[in-house]
């Protein structure tokens, strides 16, 4: 069985800076041309100021076959999705989700900070299976072959 995928995640967003948690239990695979988990017990909290507060609509998409990965959350009345800002060769994100897309609560952009400018950028680590993670320093690089930035 595939583990978890847990997320610990920046997030810079108005006034409030923070991180945010998505515990993500895999239910099921689905298989195209390779098996793709599906994660739909998925739970999140974001810490602010040093106050710990649920989520809701907590999600991880694993991105299909190129593993082009997605987090997703609702807080304060706003969804929030982490996402990637570069694709490069065959449309495959070379590194964890790095910015933040805005969305109202119909789904509407209010806004996309997964531009080749990074307006909103995050960095996210995955929790390993012992329970570490890695830096929060931002070392976003463009992916080889993403022709915004040739």
């Amino acid at each position: 069985m595939t583990p978890d995928a847990d997320w610990l995640c920046t997030f810079d967003y108005g006034a409030a800076s923070g991180y945010v948690y998505i515990r993500a239990t895999p239910t099921s695979c689905v298989v195209s041309f390779s098996g793709t988990p599906v994660y739909e017990d998925c739970a999140g909290w974001i810490a602010l100021d040093g106050v710990v507060s649920p989520v809701t609509a907590a999600g991880y998409d694993w991105g299909g076959n190129h593993h082009n990965d997605s987090l997703t959350f609702t807080w304060d009345g706003e969804r929030f999705d982490l996402d990637h800002s570069s694709f490069g060769w065959g449309w495959r994100a070379c590194q964890n989700p790095d910015c933040v897309v805005v969305r109202d609560g119909a789904g509407a952009i209010l806004e996309d900070g997964c531009t080749k400018e990074r307006t909103l950028p995050a960095v996210c680590q995955r929790i390993g299976t012992d329970g570490t993670w890695g830096s929060f320093e931002d070392t976003f690089e463009p992916c080889a072959g993403d022709p915004n930035y040739q």
